[in-house]
């Protein structure tokens, strides 16, 4: 979801949680599932690049992070404030852009999915 959230956000995402794992599904876009235990997952994407996903709690938030080795590293920030929207902060940082690109998505909920 990364930087396709940065941009174009999706209009909606699901966040839910198994023994393990938790699962983001952004709509539109693909679930992606993460362990939030700090443990490095390593991908290979379609173009070859490799991609290592790390999530973990801090505190309240839910942190994922993905590094595209040599190319960029994203950073997603998950949280609920006190009105009950999820936040999501989302930064970029590149060597392809000077300096970091930063967002701040919220979104407002609808009620749990049945």
């Amino acid at each position: 979801m990364a930087i396709t959230a940065l941009l174009r956000p999706p209009t909606t995402l699901v966040i839910s949680a198994a023994d393990l794992t938790i699962t983001i599904t952004p709509d539109p876009g693909v679930p992606e599932s993460v362990f939030p235990d700090d443990r490095p997952v390593t991908d290979t994407l379609l173009d070859g690049q490799e991609r290592v996903i790390r999530a973990r709690w801090e505190k309240d938030r839910l942190v994922v992070e993905r590094r595209l080795t040599g190319v960029a590293r994203v950073r997603e920030s998950y949280r609920i404030d006190s009105g009950k929207a999820l936040i999501v902060d989302l930064e970029l940082d590149s060597d392809n852009f000077s300096g970091k690109f930063e967002e701040k998505l919220i979104y407002r909920s609808t009620g749990r999915p049945r």
